[in-house]
């Protein structure tokens, strides 16, 4: 989707984006069965937050959906909403509630012009439906693209046109329904249409009058496509501009075929499209006139159908949620896209039995220009700060927002899929499409994921979709939990016990949980009052020295006295034992520098030496201690001297302002890629801070052999004579990385879809 003012966080001067969104469960399921009683329903319950007035009503498969705007002493508040889910038997199902400003900017609520005063394109139009026939014709396409039918490497070079293609060009041919009107055939059916843009117009707010919109940059019109026979259409090929049209017209059209065998008839009029529209490398979709246009320069764009396809995401979303904004809308709909585009290239590659570049998206138009611009469905080093804004195609944590959303749905497709087959596709693209509806406006990213698993449940109770979706949003850190442990050592002094404490990430009317572990035991707590409940577990008996144990949570909770009990569970691994270090951790005490250009963009390298000769197994000990005002913004890459990447987010792990934690191979998963390199030589630690305003200090690091574990009275014996000789090296500014982070990971001159 087009994106107009790309800034990097670091540099924006106040930006600040609220926690939002959130989900409620009422204990008692009323019955609402009418737009006023919906209305009642909400004005009852969320008296304290102002008045409520319908918006809109949508219908899933789980039932209705009633949007409400609120209204604070009367006053409209455009970024909030409230939404009532009922279910089939017009029950109370769940409640989203939006009732924060998500965007604010230099202390200003940002408004979404395009929701509150939709513009409207002007465009030459092909005749009516009525005034001929549909007729079915086969013309020549690209399915999906021409890199992927070829299976053609990725150029050392990006390729500057067409011409620059290796290949011979070949095409598959397609069947679709046109419109035959006065002895020539045009690009329309009763789903899609093309049309030829010449503008886009908004409503003056003082006269009523519609003006050109000053950010219109269409290609200079060319005129309806149209054809005089049957063979004509049939034979247009990829050096023809109606090629471009083609494409658009067909992928369009299978694209919303398709939508509706999943039983999702989203578009009550046919989607209008320029396969030739805009005079630049870029497409958007339209939200007013429910219009996506593509740009021609290069390659042009709507010869990819990973492009096409992204551009009718956008256009998905807004008919499911049409007041799609704010919150993460942004990162969220181009996630969504780049997703609905790999799902249509997974599909026709699965039917094949061929798998090429499944987790890249526009891996053909990508390749075209000055700049490589594809996109990753395999982004697995993406993490989740809710906290920021996410908006379209911008860098948070270092990685790319759309990457944040795709990859997780993406990941989940491709193992659904592994294990459930063809029918996976379908009931998978169901529960992605199903669980947009019943948000509104201020959606954050752990809202849709909780959504989707809710709606998993709801739809494939005897199927494992939810605990797949769940697994993968894990690894980004999607799922918002009521509760998570932090602060917790991962590795137990046995004669202390366990220091564990829970954090709480929403307000509670009551908690009642237990903590047990089969070296203790179990510890019961029920304080909700606190925001961090800290519980001692001592007696530890019967431990392996070395080995892992678990520690089990089972928490019952109450957001609020009126809604229904719910149940938290996890399993925390711990190890008995602390490690030993050969080398024993020494003082750094280095500042972290603040993410701004007179601070080396917040990077700062350190160096450590290690000149034990042998392999990593379970023998290697890291140790990180450092403080920073918001963990949140920093990350630590350990390189190996085999060049082996070890990441660490420390706010992960840690809560507050302090991160201090072993790490062990063999009893940390962290370190597991190490296995089977070499000790021997230079570690490189570098520490990023991603924001800007904060800093901190890096207190010790180190890495070392392992000579054991000191486990109560008795030692551990690795059984190998350790070297004794390590050496901590000075910081050092790695100019190399700061060169490719200023260029690569926030400042990128990329092209949006």
């Amino acid at each position: 989707m087009m994106k107009k003012d790309l800034l990097p966080t670091l540099l924006c001067a106040s930006i600040s984006s609220a926690i939002a969104g959130e989900w409620d469960f009422p204990s008692n399921a009323a019955t609402v069965t009418s737009d006023g009683e919906a209305l009642n329903y909400v004005s009852q319950r969320y008296a304290d937050v102002g008045s409520f007035r319908l918006r809109y009503v949508t219908e899933s498969k789980l039932g209705k959906h009633y949007n409400f705007d609120v209204l604070v002493g009367g006053e409209y508040k455009h970024q909030r909403a409230v939404v009532l889910s009922v279910d089939n038997d017009q029950r109370v199902a769940r409640i989203f509630k939006s009732l924060e400003d998500t965007v604010v900017r230099n202390g200003l609520v940002i408004t979404a012009v395009e929701l509150e005063n939709p513009r409207r394109l002007e465009a030459l139009e092909p005749p009516e439906l009525a005034t001929g026939s549909i007729k079915s014709v086969n013309v020549n396409v690209f399915d999906p693209d021409l890199r992927t039918m070829d299976k053609v490497p990725q150029p050392d070079t990006l390729w500057k046109n067409l011409e620059d293609y290796p290949h011979s060009i070949r095409y598959v041919s397609k069947p679709v329904s046109v419109l035959e009107s006065g002895g020539k055939l045009y690009l329309a059916n009763e789903r899609v249409r093309q049309v030829d843009a010449k503008e886009l117009q908004q409503k003056n707010a003082d006269t009523g009058a519609w003006e050109t919109s000053p950010t219109s940059s269409f290609l200079a019109q060319e005129g309806v496509a149209e054809f005089a026979s049957e063979a004509a259409l049939s034979s247009v090929t990829y050096d023809m501009p109606e090629f471009a049209q083609i494409m658009a017209f067909y992928h369009l059209d299978h694209s919303l075929q398709y939508l509706s065998s999943l039983g999702s008839d989203l578009f009550s009029e046919p989607v209008r499209f320029d396969g030739r529209g805009l005079s630049q490398d870029n497409s958007t979709y339209y939200f007013g006139p429910k219009a996506a246009m593509f740009g021609i320069t290069g390659s042009p764009d709507a010869i990819d159908a990973d492009v096409v396809i992204h551009e009718l995401g956008h256009g998905i979303h807004y008919q499911i949620v049409p007041d799609w904004g704010y919150g993460h809308t942004g990162a969220i709909g181009e996630g969504f896209g780049d997703y609905w585009a790999g799902s249509y290239s997974y599909r026709v590659q699965y039917a094949q039995s061929e798998s090429f570049e499944l987790d890249t998206f526009a891996n053909w138009d990508g390749l075209f220009g000055f700049k490589k611009n594809t996109r990753s469905l395999w982004n697995q080093r993406a993490r989740y700060f809710e906290r920021s804004e996410y908006r379209p195609h911008e860098y948070v944590g270092g990685e790319l927002g759309d990457e944040l959303w795709s990859t997780p749905l993406f990941q989940s497709l491709k193992q659904s899929v592994a294990k459930y087959g063809q029918i996976a596709f379908s009931e998978f693209d169901t529960i992605v499409l199903q669980s947009m509806y019943g948000l509104g406006r201020g959606m954050k990213m752990h809202d849709l994921a909780e959504s989707m698993i809710f709606v998993a449940n709801k739809l494939y109770s005897d199927k494992e979709y939810a605990q797949i979706l769940k697994a993968n949003f894990d690894i980004h850190g999607l799922i918002k939990e009521p509760f998570r442990v932090v602060n917790t050592p991962k590795f137990i002094d046995p004669e202390h016990g366990i220091d564990l404490q829970i954090q709480r990430t929403l307000s509670l009317s009551s908690i009642d949980g237990v903590a047990r572990t089969d070296l203790a035991k179990e510890v019961g707590f029920s304080d909700a009052s606190s925001a961090v409940q800290k519980i001692h577990i001592s007696g530890l008996s019967n431990g392996v020295c070395a080995k892992p144990f678990d520690l089990a949570l089972d928490i019952q909770y109450q957001v609020t006295s009126n809604q229904s009990v719910r149940r938290w569970q996890h399993t925390e691994q711990l190890v008995y034992g602390q490690p030993k270090f050969v080398t024993p951790v020494t003082s750094v005490n280095a500042p972290i520098p603040d993410a701004d250009q007179n601070n080396n963009l917040g990077v700062k390298s350190f160096s450590y030496d290690v000149y034990a000769q042998k392999t990593i197994s379970d023998n290697l000990g890291v140790y990180f201690e450092l403080e920073h005002e918001k963990l949140t913004d920093i990350e630590l890459k350990l390189t190996s001297p085999d060049n082996v990447v070890i990441r660490i987010k420390p706010h992960e792990y840690s809560s507050g302002n302090t991160f201090k934690r072993h790490f062990a191979a063999g009893n940390s998963k962290e370190l597991d890629a190490l296995k089977g390199t070499s000790m021997y030589g230079i570690w490189r630690l570098e520490i990023t801070d991603f924001a800007h305003q904060d800093t901190g200090t890096l207190l010790k690091w180190g890495v070392s052999e392992l000579s054991g574990y000191q486990c109560e009275n008795t030692t551990t014996d690795n059984n190998k004579k350790p070297s004794t000789t390590q050496s901590s090296g000075g910081a050092s500014i790695a100019w190399l990385s700061l060169l490719i982070l200023f260029t690569g990971a926030w400042l990128r001159d990329r092209k949006y879809y």
